[in-house]
């Protein structure tokens, strides 16, 4: 059912922001107690970096553009349930013409959490391409602690984040 909306969802975004419009999900449900987890996320190319006055000679083939907005759902430590906004801003270019050369990418991130309105700004690079993929990311808080459940204090977690896959 998840599957079908964001297959329609992601139909009328591509008929609205052009074919490059993405819904990303890789949501699950589990019946056992742990409901609905996972994050999903829409992809908006900027397409006015393609035309040669907005970036200069912007090469649409090679890099790409865009915005990202997602939605996280998962379960902490303690069993809370959490939900965390994301929007952010990436940038992506082809290391050479060649099919399969290989992707490198930037990103600024802001991320928000819903039940205790905790924010982090995270920059992350990645790569995907023969040797596998990989990404970086470092998380800045920019909240300060704040109440919680009764008797507790929390913040946004600081720290980096390193994912590789070798292939």
């Amino acid at each position: 059912m998840v599957g079908a909306f964001a297959h329609v969802v992601a139909e009328e975004g591509r008929s609205r922001f052009g074919d490059r419009f993405r819904i990303v999900n890789r949501l699950t449900y589990s019946s056992s107690g742990g409901g609905i987890g996972g994050d999903v996320d829409a992809v908006f190319p900027l397409t006015f970096a393609a035309s040669e006055g907005a970036l200069g000679a912007w090469d649409s083939k090679r890099r790409a553009l865009f915005l990202q907005s997602g939605l996280s759902t998962w379960e902490d430590g303690h069993t809370f349930r959490r939900h965390d906004l994301r929007y952010g801003l990436v940038h992506r270019h082809a290391l050479s013409e060649r099919p399969g050369a290989g992707v490198v990418g930037v990103s600024a991130w802001l991320q928000e959490n819903l039940e205790r309105g905790h924010q982090r700004v995270m920059a992350g690079l990645d790569y995907a391409g023969r040797w596998g993929s990989g990404s970086f990311s470092y998380f800045l808080p920019a909240t300060e602690w704040r109440r919680a459940r009764p008797g507790y204090e929390e913040r946004a977690v600081e720290g980096m984040e390193l994912g590789l896959v070798w292939t």
